[in-house]
């Protein structure tokens, strides 16, 4: 296996050397249409030197990276030297921004040929209008292998979209014209997302292809929503199966078995398992997509009441703030606050039990010992009360270019 290592804004500004570019859109046209020159297992490695002069803001996403060596097993990981969950954003490093028109302000990764994996470290991604970030195994060509399986992994992220327009939500996966027998797996860990509409969307919308999906959920918060965070098709032969444990879900939509976390009366939905897990779904909604489908439910707290921007009440959620009315899914604007309000009447302080939490946290934090605190934050570690202090080795960013 060989690592492959690029940088986006090593320091020089609009200058471009073999694995050295200015902005992640010059970086990504140049990847999506490059010659194949990868081997089985190798990785290569994006990373965003956020420290950089000018490049601590937007990075639009223009262009897609589907033909990237069909036929390798290939990972592709995208970084940041940035700390993204520390507070509210600041100036950081944004993937996404602000469209401008077009299909190029998507993002697209494929499996084609073969399996893949792509992995978000450390980033803020925004995705605006009727952009998406789409993920699928192949599209209509005979020459493409719809058994390949696809992994997506977001670690230590913020996804949000400002915009409630559009089916695709931020996220979407399967095909519209071809069945997909692979699978389709979603590792979210210590990640917040606020969307506006959707987060996850299983294409197709009608029931004439099929695609496998399985979400994977640690320690993650979703807040906002005018539809289901996740939304399986309507094909009997997919299937779409989730476990999320330690998570908090505020939805925002009118909530029953079609609105919520997932839209379980979906033909394509399977199962799911709720493990240390906070919501202001109804109990019986929670039902609905776990144990009435053979799923698991442990510890779980719903309907839950939450709070922004005050002190909660004795067995309320509260977060930092300022208050919901200042657009949660704007993470761009830098206004929401999300991490968890310091207080001992604060519900979601100790509520972990079944599971281990990932560790550090979203603040770069180690957790310590069960029990955790639900979502992504410590609360004792990100407002300065007690626990330890950021114990994340400190690294000089060298580049090290390294090819066959």
């Amino acid at each position: 296996m060989t690592q492959y290592t690029d940088y986006i804004g090593s320091g020089t500004a609009n200058v471009n050397t073999s694995g050295d570019y200015d902005t992640f859109a010059l970086w990504i046209a140049a990847s999506g249409t490059a010659t194949p020159t990868y081997s089985t297992g190798d990785e290569l490695r994006v990373v965003f030197q956020s420290s950089a002069d000018g490049h601590n803001g937007n990075h639009p996403f223009g262009g897609n990276l589907r033909n990237i060596d069909d036929d390798v097993n290939l990972t592709v990981t995208l970084s940041s030297t940035n700390l993204t969950g520390s507070g509210p954003l600041n100036g950081a490093l944004i993937m996404g921004g602000t469209s401008i028109g077009g299909n190029n302000d998507a993002f697209q990764f494929q499996a084609k040929g073969e399996d893949k994996t792509i992995s978000f470290n450390n980033l803020d991604i925004i995705v605006n209008d009727y952009r998406n970030m789409a993920f699928n195994i192949s599209i209509s060509s005979d020459a493409e292998d719809p058994s390949k399986n696809l992994t997506v992994n977001m670690n230590n992220c913020r996804a949000g979209s400002p915009s409630d327009s559009g089916e695709n939500g931020v996220l979407s996966c399967g095909s519209n014209n071809i069945n997909n027998t692979g699978e389709q797996t979603f590792n979210f860990t210590n990640t917040i997302f606020t969307p506006r509409r959707r987060l996850l969307r299983q294409f197709p919308g009608g029931n004439s292809f099929e695609s496998h999906v399985t979400v994977n959920a640690r320690a993650c918060s979703f807040f906002y929503g005018t539809n289901s965070f996740l939304c399986p098709n309507r094909d009997p032969d997919s299937s779409f199966r989730i476990h999320a444990s330690g998570c908090i879900v505020h939805s925002f939509a009118s909530i029953n078995n079609f609105n919520g976390f997932v839209t379980a009366q979906q033909p394509g939905y399977t199962s799911g398992a709720a493990i240390d897990y906070i919501t202001n779904e109804p109990d019986a909604v929670v039902d609905n997509w776990t144990t009435d489908k053979g799923g698991i439910k442990t510890n779980v707290s719903a309907p839950a009441t939450f709070v922004y921007g005050i002190e909660p009440a004795n067995g309320e959620i509260g977060f930092s703030g300022p208050t919901i009315g200042n657009s949660p899914y704007d993470l761009a604007g830098g206004t929401m606050d999300l991490r968890l309000w310091n207080s001992t009447n604060n519900a979601a302080s100790g509520f972990v039990s079944n599971v281990t939490l990932p560790s550090p946290d979203l603040a770069g934090h180690d957790r310590g010992s069960t029990p955790f605190d639900a979502g992504p934050y410590e609360i004792s570690f990100t407002t300065g009360g007690g626990g330890s202090s950021d114990t994340r080795p400190t690294f000089k960013i060298v580049q090290v270019n390294m090819y066959n």
